[in-house]
């Protein structure tokens, strides 16, 4: 596998902020009808993660999972189309914002349940280890989710099992509106993974090369059979929770809000990396020729056909 350049995760990143702003203006304009919960601020992350992963490999989202979706390979246009509702999209224009998947990349499907990806990854994980595939599989959540049963009882199983499964706890320091310090029990989210003896690390989710080089041996411990671990990256969305809230306030201030602008993932990597203006400036043209298109492609497309309605309802049979 081929680890991504700076500029290849700088170009990642941008290109998820400008799918985040795109889709947004479209929800504005009453073009893309649902709830739609953005990924701005929280890119590294996805794309950190991800450019330690094969295509092979398996990703369960949550409700916040176009970034995901867009880190490990979804195309912009399909995925755009599929928010909109279109034909053309991942999932036919019946999955939305939160149920897309992409199964040529390895995207199994985002989440609109709290927490309810945890136990998909982990049976995920154990058919990995039946099939003998080698493939990981990468699960998100939230502080939120990881004080419900089914994170507690996912990390048991999987350390009991030693599943090839990493835990990404991405904590934006609010479950909607209430702050983690209100409603988790411990400072870091990492430490719970000590009662299951599983590995349990803190990262800055701001800084998509930390993220890179904390996964980097997690995901290979997990794909030599050694277990699972969890990863706890600390980051936080520019954005409300979703439709209707608003950047800061009420239960956030805007001094809190305009300090984490400075942490702005895209200004760190920059900066880290020591990259030119003129190659930023490059780099985000590129983008936003792709993102136009992808626009295009989406408003274009059909809605798909009432008949379709009962495709895809149950699976087909497993021989």
């Amino acid at each position: 596998m081929t680890m991504p350049c700076v500029e290849d995760l700088y170009r990642s990143m941008y290109r998820i902020r400008r799918f985040e702003e795109t889709a947004y203006d479209l929800f504005t304009q009453r073009i893309l009808i649902g709830p739609i919960h953005t990924y701005i601020g929280q890119e590294a992350i996805g794309v950190g993660i991800s450019a330690n992963l094969r295509t092979s490999d398996l990703v369960v989202s949550n409700h916040r999972g176009h970034g995901h979706a867009i880190a490990k390979g979804v195309p912009t246009d399909v995925l755009l189309a599929e928010l909109c509702g279109r034909a053309t999209g991942c999932c036919g224009g019946k999955g939305g914002s939160m149920h897309a998947a992409y199964m040529k990349t390895g995207v199994v499907g985002s989440n609109g349940i709290v927490g309810a990806g945890l136990p998909i990854a982990t049976g995920l994980a154990w058919a990995q280890v039946v099939r003998r595939t080698r493939n990981l599989v990468v699960v998100y959540f939230g502080d939120g989710a990881s004080s419900q049963g089914g994170f507690h009882e996912s990390l048991n199983l999987a350390s009991l099992w030693k599943l090839p499964v990493l835990f990404v706890c991405e904590n934006n320091g609010f479950a909607v509106s209430v702050r983690a310090e209100k409603g988790v029990a411990v400072k870091d989210v990492a430490v719970r993974a000590q009662a299951y003896n599983v590995p349990g690390i803190v990262v800055d989710g701001m800084d998509v090369l930390a993220v890179r080089d904390a996964t980097a041996p997690l995901l290979e411990r997990a794909r030599n059979g050694e277990g699972p671990a969890l990863l706890e990256a600390k980051t936080y969305r520019f954005m409300g929770h979703s439709r209707g809230d608003p950047k800061y306030g009420p239960y956030r201030t805007k001094a809190e809000w305009e300090q984490w602008q400075g942490r702005d993932p895209l200004t760190v990597l920059q900066r880290r990396a020591s990259m030119a203006d003129q190659t930023v400036k490059s780099l985000r043209e590129g983008i936003e020729v792709e993102i136009a298109a992808a626009s295009r492609f989406a408003l274009e497309s059909p809605y798909p056909e009432p008949a379709t309605a009962f495709q895809h309802v149950y699976a087909d049979a497993v021989s």
